[in-house]
């Protein structure tokens, strides 16, 4: 294999881009706000304390790892096959494993250096103790596992022509789908091993983590019932030993995947590095429900009276594509919801619920920072701005689409958090049932108005995504812990640790960043100032 020229290359292109400096703040930004947050909002004694912040970090890289990593990943091929490099490589005397694989390996160490990025946030749960070597190895192998799945999701689709957008969706499909099977894989091995047993710390804790879905999850984060880190679950030396064996297999059956994957991709790679790119078509899926006069009745929309009312709205709606993209997220929201209703009665029955609903806002985020990207980058935005439609109408169009795109989503979600309280908390959760579901609602109110101030940001569609869920969700979090830990500590009243006044908090600090957003936003429209950014 003489995949050295590649990585060079790679390398130094990789260099030379921004996204990456900014990936690296944002990891290191997010670390430390994680941090602050949960050390704010605390009551844990502090021999307790580092434990708890360092399983919070590693669940936080955890998942990171699982969302960015195939971003990054997605477009390495597909964006040399657009812009007509992919034969010139294959003109020299690189292969297409060469290729993949010097690709791939450049890729491991974009996503190191996030993790390094995060290093010196790491260093605080070891002063404050409670972490040992075994955690810290634990971690890292687990980590390992969400790069290596996350690097098979994006290489699977980059093998696959298309928009850069439709590639990252793709490789966030794909890596959802590889966590799926490396989770059974886990289950598994779990099941194979003799760790049921085993005489652990608390026998209770293992069989009650088991009876639940989230039992993988829990193991795979290291905290439940209280108590942090891997240490503490599995106290003894045979138990210890056997969960050593259980992760090393794990990370060998991603390694696994990973290879797989690998060899999946040069051989399509093989197949079709001749082709050209394709034109700009409807997906194979879109066309069966497009081709179809059943579906074609089912999804009838009356599209004349929408471009009259709202032009820019109806090209949030017009595609197909879109159309299927609004109805798919309300088919998997009502089918979680469905799930976590059902299963209310067991314990952890709703833990399903704040997965279900940051996959929402996550989409949410993506669909609103993608939307004026599109027509800035087509140059088509300049020709809306000369259009009758001022840049207010222009704002407030997309910002309806946006809206009406995720409002069946969001309306089940809203139901489902209200549902809960209630179903908790009868017949008090009556009454915190609206509170419930407010930081909701704002939430999908102000991530399109941030989403769309970045789309007109000249940096990484990634970047844009990231900066928008941390204004939009993370700081507010923050701002909510801030004045908990202040309340209790500082001030010493209890107003500021009531429910309702995080819930006005959340509400306060959303609907601030977002006038201010929007604010910006119609002054780089009125000023043309997106034109102007520099690359």
């Amino acid at each position: 294999m003489n995949a050295g020229p590649v990585i060079v290359r790679e390398l130094r292109a990789e260099a030379r881009r921004p996204v990456n400096h900014w990936l690296r703040l944002l990891a290191a930004g997010a670390g430390i706000a994680v941090g602050v947050s949960l050390l704010a909002s605390s009551r844990l004694p502090p021999m307790l304390l580092g434990g708890h912040l360092f399983a919070t970090l590693h669940t936080a890289l955890f998942l990171t790892f699982l969302v960015v990593v195939p971003l990054m990943t997605a477009d390495c091929v597909s964006q040399e096959r657009r812009e007509g490099t992919l034969g010139l490589l294959f003109l020299t005397p690189l292969t297409a494993l060469d290729i993949v694989a010097g690709k791939s390996l450049v890729h491991i160490v974009r996503a190191l250096t996030l993790f390094l990025a995060v290093i010196p946030v790491l260093t605080l749960p070891f002063l404050l103790g409670g972490v040992g070597r075994r955690d810290v190895a634990t971690a890292i192998t687990i980590e390992a596992c969400a790069v290596l799945l996350g690097m098979a999701g994006g290489l699977l689709a980059t093998s696959k022509s298309g928009t850069a957008m439709q590639v990252m969706v793709w490789a966030e499909l794909f890596a959802v789908l590889l966590t799926v099977v490396a989770g059974l894989g886990f289950i598994l091995i779990l099941l194979g091993s003799s760790v049921a047993r085993l005489p652990l710390s608390r026998p209770s804790w293992f069989e009650a983590i088991w009876e639940l879905m989230g039992g993988t999850g829990a193991l795979v984060t290291g905290v439940f019932n209280g108590r942090a880190v891997w240490t503490n679950l599995f106290m003894s030396a045979p138990a210890w030993r056997l969960w050593t064996r259980v992760v090393v297999e794990t990370l060998l059956f991603c390694v696994l995947l990973f290879g797989l994957v690998l060899v999946m991709a040069v051989s399509r790679l093989k197949s079709t590095w001749q082709d050209e790119a394709p034109d700009h078509e409807q997906p194979r899926w879109v066309r069966i429900f497009a081709n179809s006069d059943f579906w074609r009745a089912v999804f009838r929309w009356d599209k004349s009276r929408t471009l009259d009312r709202n032009p820019i709205a109806w090209l949030q709606e017009y595609s197909w594509t879109a159309r299927l993209t609004k109805w798919g997220w309300c088919l998997v929201t009502l089918c979680g919801e469905l799930f976590v209703l059902n299963h209310w009665e067991q314990a952890g029955g709703f833990g399903w619920q704040p997965a279900l609903t940051w996959a929402l806002l996550l989409g949410l985020a993506f669909s609103a920072v993608s939307s004026f990207r599109r027509e800035r980058q087509a140059g088509l935005l300049e020709l809306l701005l000369v259009t009758p439609l001022s840049s207010q109408q222009l704002i407030q169009g997309r910002l309806w689409g946006v809206w009406c795109h995720f409002l069946p989503a969001t309306a089940i979600l809203v139901v489902g958090r209200m549902s809960q309280t209630v179903l908790v908390a009868y017949p008090t959760g009556l009454r915190s049932a609206a509170s419930a579901a407010l930081p909701l609602v704002s939430t999908y109110l102000a991530l399109p108005v941030l989403g769309l101030y970045f789309s007109l940001w000249r940096v990484h569609v990634l970047v844009a995504w990231l900066l928008t869920v941390i204004l939009g969700a993370l700081v507010p979090v923050a701002a909510v812990a801030a004045f908990y830990s202040l309340g209790q500590s500082v001030w010493r009243m209890d107003i500021f640790t009531e429910p309702g006044f995080a819930v006005i908090t959340w509400c306060a600090v959303q609907a601030g960043l977002a006038t201010f957003a929007g604010r910006l936003l119609h002054g780089h429209l009125v000023r043309r100032e997106f034109a102007l950014q520099a690359t």
